[in-house]
């Protein structure tokens, strides 16, 4: 009984001595598990923090960029407005039954050659489609309005080229052809394009305007009409474009303060 006993102890301690180092070995393996596990905490923060003050970067330089357009295109609109007003008057005056005084036709033929076209700036927009950088922009919404950028602006364009080439290639060789048009020189006022250039006048032209030929000129109308109907769409184009502004301006400065 003796040796049975002294024969139990020396089992048993080898016994408890292994459940120690077993029990030692998995608190060693947790404790390397929950090193890792921290670690990749810390590294999955550090990125989403980088991302955040890229996302911060990215949303700063497209809120710069396309508050110029928006100031941009409502001073488009505006311009584009008083062209068409004029073209509408030029449309009353040939339907009408009298016609006002060649200066004030001359201003008129002004205002129909000033119109202006919407010239986007692409550069911060452009980059962050292409190079990836859409998909750091968390609230969707702004990544969806955002994605309509180019569609918006390619369906702009067009517009702008159809009118464009209608004046170009049918309104102002008819015009120059029949109606003096350096008469409309003293309207030209390039200070608010430039500081710097001083223009100068051109003499007026020894050619009469033809009332009587403008009354009747059905050619002359409905080449301005269509001009009209060209304005209509940049007219329509431009509001699009500042409501469509307007609405991603205000997602980034919601975006913006939010982060601050």
């Amino acid at each position: 009984m003796r040796q049975n006993l002294i024969m139990e102890s020396k089992t048993a301690k080898p016994a408890l001595k292994a459940g120690r180092y077993f029990k030692y070995a998995i608190g060693e393996i947790l404790l390397v598990v929950i090193g890792i596990l921290i670690a990749l905490q810390i590294n999955n923060w550090n990125e989403d923090r980088k991302l955040a003050i890229e996302e911060q970067t990215v949303l700063k330089g497209l809120k710069r960029e396309f508050e110029q357009n928006l100031e941009e295109v409502k001073k488009d609109y505006d311009r584009n407005l008083d062209n068409s007003k004029a073209a509408r008057e030029l449309l009353n005056i040939i339907n009408g039954k009298e016609i006002p005084s060649a200066k004030i036709i001359d201003s008129l033929f002004y205002e129909l050659y000033s119109w202006k076209s919407f010239d986007a700036s692409k550069g911060v927009i452009d980059e962050t489609i292409y190079s990836g950088k859409l998909n750091i922009i968390k609230d969707e919404n702004l990544r969806y309005l955002l994605t309509q950028w180019s569609g918006i602006i390619s369906n702009t364009d067009e517009d702008i080229d159809i009118r464009v080439k209608h004046m170009v290639e049918t309104v102002f060789p008819y015009l120059c052809k029949h109606y003096p048009l350096k008469n409309m020189d003293k309207y030209y006022n390039f200070k608010y394009l430039s500081n710097v250039y001083n223009r100068l006048p051109v003499d007026r032209s020894k050619f009469q305007f033809d009332a009587k030929m403008f009354a009747n000129d059905a050619e002359l109308e409905g080449l301005i009409y269509l001009h009209v109907v060209n304005q209509d769409y940049i007219l329509l184009n431009d509001l699009d474009l500042i409501d469509y502004l307007e609405k991603v301006l205000l997602l980034i400065n919601k975006k913006l303060n939010h982060n601050e």
